[in-house]
């Protein structure tokens, strides 16, 4: 861990101050380098508009996104220019989690970050399409530019439970995912 800060010579752990070196929930890949986020750093809390009632809403201060034991993936899904088919292969890696691992469908909550105002959910696969669409701030882009996200790539940010960023992939970058997972979660026999 590396404790930094920028009073000074004194040391205290402000939350995005604090870095995780790689290990078995830390897994930093090159695509984390192209992103203003990686692994090992505190989740940015930036805001979003929840699709379900139009509510701007901050990712780390709601009650839906608190600590509760889950992982989160955060889908940043771009402007929807991002290959649909692509977008589908990424949520089936998603569901194979949960299958593969036995993991509880509670256990990994999966949120979908679009640039729009609105989303036609009937466009998103059936996984990512649940009550956790969200659409960046106004339609401008902010949550994915302050992440770093290329808005046609799209890039999905794996979230601990204690909100710290596990692993960081580029959509249809699918084994760095699986990878992930199969660090430390044991198969169903």
């Amino acid at each position: 861990m590396i404790l930094s800060s920028n009073r000074g010579d004194s040391i205290f752990p402000f939350s995005r101050t604090v870095e995780y070196d790689s290990n078995i929930l830390v897994m930093r890949s090159d695509e984390s380098s192209k992103l203003k986020v990686y692994a090992g750093q505190r989740t940015l809390d930036l805001e979003v508009i929840r699709q379900a009632d139009g509510v701007p809403i901050r990712l780390c201060d709601t009650s839906e996104m608190l600590s509760v034991g889950k992982f989160r993936a955060m889908v940043f899904a771009g402007d929807l220019s991002v290959d649909l088919q692509i977008l589908g292969a990424t949520a089936d890696v998603l569901s194979s989690v949960v299958r593969r691992f036995g993991v509880h469908t509670d256990a990994l909550e999966i949120l979908t970050i679009v640039i729009a105002e609105k989303v036609n959910r009937l466009l998103l696969p059936k996984l990512l399409a649940g009550r956790s669409v969200y659409g960046d701030r106004a339609g401008d882009g902010s949550c994915h530019f302050g992440y770093g996200v290329d808005v046609n790539k799209g890039v999905v940010v794996l979230v601990r439970p204690d909100g710290w960023i596990g692993c960081c992939a580029e959509l249809g970058n699918n084994g760095v995912l699986e990878r992930y997972f199969d660090g430390f979660l044991v198969p169903n026999a």
